[in-house]
């Protein structure tokens, strides 16, 4: 399996900055839901946190593609931890899976397979309870512990089911959240994203002094606007974010905080 890695260096100027804005770095993986596309409504788990006071001028994260799953009852809130209703399995893409009697996830031998690159989920086993999925992935920083990236927003009725599909980007941001909780309302800064879908490592530069400095090629700033609710009016098994405007008296803190690259 390959390895994926991200480096970020950190100014002094940027570490005592980012300390006294009270915001965490933030670290996310994505994937693809319904669209085919990533969307910021994809990017709902804080998968790793490097907590304010603890940065260093170098901080690397590394991981290899190994997926578990679980699922959860209750959808958690914006900041809420994110918490397994039953043991996390190993799963694959290609695969169909299911939640058996017992509360188990197990392969679903008979459902459809939603293609090579996808994960599966049908709520058609035994288990009549809310099924909402996680995702699951070691990483460098998490001690051998598979860790949540990603939570269904919605949970599964039964008879129906649904599939996503994980890619090799991941956002790195300012935020006041903890690992493994929901990320559903606020971002503190611009966004930088790294794209390893070809080149598997990503590296760049944060700097309060915004000053200028070439990215490598897959690593870029976005704009991420918070997301306010991933749940859909028209169609329960779609997921839809509804987009609201930024709250500015949130965000002066960590405002001079710049990725260098940016033209914020």
């Amino acid at each position: 399996m390959s390895n994926y890695s991200i480096t970020i260096h950190l100014s002094p100027e940027a570490r005592r900055a980012i300390s006294q804005s009270g915001y965490n770095l933030v670290i996310a993986k994505g994937l693809t839901s319904h669209t085919g596309m990533v969307s910021d409504a994809d990017y709902n788990t804080a998968w790793y946190v490097w907590p304010k006071d603890t940065l260093t001028n170098t901080e690397t994260i590394s991981w290899t593609v190994n997926y578990s799953a679980s699922f959860t009852q209750n959808v958690p809130i914006d900041g809420g931890e994110i918490t397994a209703a039953s043991s996390i399995q190993p799963v694959s893409t290609g695969k169909v899976y299911m939640v058996d009697e017992n509360g188990d996830i197990i392969e679903d031998l008979k459902g459809r397979t939603p293609g090579p690159t996808a994960i599966g989920f049908n709520a058609v086993g035994g288990y009549k309870g809310p099924i909402a999925p996680i995702l699951y992935m070691q990483n460098s920083k998490s001690q051998g512990n598979p860790t949540p990236f990603w939570f269904s927003p919605i949970t599964v009725m039964q008879g129906f089911g649904s599939s996503v599909k994980p890619v090799e980007v991941v956002r790195v941001w300012l935020g006041q959240y903890q690992a493994s909780t929901a990320v559903l309302a606020t971002y503190a800064s611009p966004v930088l994203q790294f794209d390893l879908t070809s080149q598997q490592t990503g590296e760049a530069t944060i700097d309060s002094n915004g000053g200028m400095m070439q990215f490598q090629p897959n690593t870029r700033n976005v704009s991420m606007m918070p997301v306010d609710s991933l749940r859909s009016l028209a169609d329960p098994h779609v997921v839809i974010q509804r987009l609201r405007s930024r709250q500015p008296s949130n965000e002066t803190a960590a405002s001079e905080i710049k990725f260098e690259g940016s033209s914020k």
